[in-house]
């Protein structure tokens, strides 16, 4: 049974809050001129920022690692 009550509100409420550490955080990554060629390239090729491009390269490889593992 569940009851209104102030603190269940709050519950509620808190369980529905966003909380900020768990938010993506920034990568800074270092890329080497052929690399940032390439991740141009593609981008132009596809109609997509480099931003993208290089986050699924990124995901991509993160994923599969991960798959090996399990």
């Amino acid at each position: 049974m569940v009851s209104d009550t102030p603190s269940d509100e709050r519950s509620i409420e808190a369980a529905w809050q966003l909380n900020p550490r768990h938010f993506p955080r920034r990568i800074d990554l270092d890329l080497s001129p052929d690399v940032h060629a390439m991740l141009e390239r593609t981008a132009t090729a596809t109609g997509r920022s480099i931003s993208e491009v290089a986050l699924e390269l990124l995901s991509r490889a993160l994923f599969s690692d991960q798959d090996g593992l399990n």
